[in-house]
């Protein structure tokens, strides 16, 4: 149990202790070598506050724990994102603070608090006790994320007005040379829309009457789904006839929520299609989570918290006894074009597109597609094309009622044979003034064929283009 409790809270709370930590261990004996120090002005005693760093993005590869564990990705939704910036005032006199500029206004505000002694002293002799009084069996510390969070939820938070940059809060002078006074900047965000983005919030700091030091403040958010699919697409290319099955993975993976968070999702093909088969959804082990993170998507970093594996199955041929009655065996010979669309609770519904041309009994002799060219529109065009096959025993129809467009005037010849194959001429006819624009992106002629006791269609793609003179 209490290593499920450890499993459970373990990766949430180190990422809230995160700044908890590297304040303790960047300030402990003096300034960090990452402190963010504004440039230093004679008049002034001093730069005015000391903050532990002023930039915070994802990333996992860093020794920088409040990067590396930084969540880094959101959900779009309308709750605020608080990133939270430590900092000192190591002099004898307050800091007036103050918010200057902010690169979006609508996703972008902040908040300001001081950290009393009474309870910075409580918190470091919290965190001290947890790092040496754990005994001799190590166990994930708990305590210090506990008390970090404590911490902040205590703080009387002062909201910065970036409408009144001349409006400051004072931050109270350290008490002695050993005792700064500890405050947090926090910078609260909308995380409007989907994909990478950068946001900045500039604030001054001023002692007295000494000139206002600027300093600039970034953090690094992406937008996400609550699923996301990978990949997006699965391309089979040339599917030829008596070819194998192909099997595929489609990994559902969230950027924002745990394995536990994430219900296992539903996939559904767009069409009814027996050559299409979805395998149950698959918890991802932590390696499959840990290589996706490592992978690029885009160019960028994916972070992958929870997910699921679907198998996938495309078939050439159904297996003998396994289709329905009356169903195809096999698909049709031509462009295949299906969508697999993958949802789980709360997530929208990702499609992911299935293609493939697929090859067999029949093709065209010139090329896949029947290509009219740009004809006058007001003249119309005639075109005829070769269909061939090596089935001796293949009969051929046309399917009318499935052809695309119904303005193209079709017919087919009787075959001829040569040297064992079959050959039809195919007519397409275009009447006059029946397209003056691009045909429709789904044109093609369909055919029926019929060999060895099967029926199997055809889908030849038609392309073209009808102008007018002068348009």
């Amino acid at each position: 149990m209490r290593s499920n409790l450890f499993a459970a809270l373990g990766v949430g709370m180190l990422m809230l202790v995160v700044f908890g930590v590297t304040l303790i261990s960047q300030y402990a004996g003096g300034p960090g070598p990452d402190e963010v120090r504004p440039q230093d002005d004679p008049a002034i005693p001093g730069v005015p506050l000391l903050f532990a760093k002023n930039e915070m993005a994802y990333e996992p590869g860093s020794e920088d724990l409040d990067k590396k564990y930084f969540q880094g990705y959101f959900e779009v939704t309308d709750q605020l994102v608080k990133v939270n910036f430590w900092f000192k005032n190591p002099h004898k006199q307050p800091v007036t603070f103050a918010v200057r500029g902010r690169s979006c206004s609508a996703c972008t505000s902040a908040n300001v608090a001081v950290v009393s002694p009474e309870a910075m002293k409580q918190f470091e002799s919290q965190t001290a006790r947890a790092r040496f009084g754990l005994g001799v069996i190590p166990v994930p510390d708990l305590v210090t994320p506990m008390a970090h969070l404590a911490l902040l939820n205590s703080l009387a938070w002062q909201p910065l007005d970036f409408e009144r940059p001349e409006a400051g809060v004072a931050i109270p002078a350290a008490i002695d040379d050993d005792t700064p006074t500890w405050g947090v900047f926090q910078m609260l965000l909308k995380v409007t829309g989907v994909g990478p983005k950068s946001l900045e919030a500039a604030v001054g700091m001023t002692i007295g009457t000494s000139p206002t030091v600027r300093q600039v403040f970034r953090v690094a958010t992406v937008g996400a789904p609550a699923l996301d699919v990978v990949p997006k697409k699965l391309d089979l290319g040339e599917f030829p006839e008596g070819a194998a099955a192909r099997n595929y993975d489609l990994y559902c993976i969230s950027a924002t929520r745990e394995q536990a968070d994430l219900s296992p999702p539903a996939a559904n093909v767009n069409v009814k299609d027996p050559f299409i088969r979805l395998g149950a959804p698959v918890p991802l082990t932590p390696a499959e989570r840990d290589r996706l993170s490592a992978e690029k998507v885009g160019g960028a970093v994916q972070r992958v918290r929870g997910g699921y594996r679907i198998p996938v199955t495309v078939l050439r041929r159904v297996p003998a006894g396994e289709a329905a009655a009356g169903a195809p065996t096999q698909p049709d010979i031509g462009p295949y074009d299906r969508q697999i669309g993958v949802a789980s609770t709360g997530a929208s519904v990702v499609a992911v597109a299935v293609t493939a041309n697929v090859t067999g009994v029949v093709g065209l002799l010139e090329g896949g597609v029947i290509d009219l060219k740009d004809f006058n529109g007001r003249a119309g065009v005639e075109r005829t094309a070769t269909v061939v096959s090596d089935r001796a025993d293949l009969e051929l129809e046309l399917v009318p009622e499935e052809c695309v467009p119904r303005f193209v005037k079709l017919a087919l010849a009787a075959p001829r044979v040569e040297n064992g194959r079959k050959f039809w001429a195919l007519k397409l006819a275009v009447p006059p003034d029946a397209c003056q624009e691009d045909l429709p992106a789904d044109s093609a002629v369909v055919l029926r064929g019929k060999t060895g006791g099967e029926t199997v269609k055809v889908k030849l793609p038609v392309k073209g283009r009808g102008f007018v003179r002068g348009r």
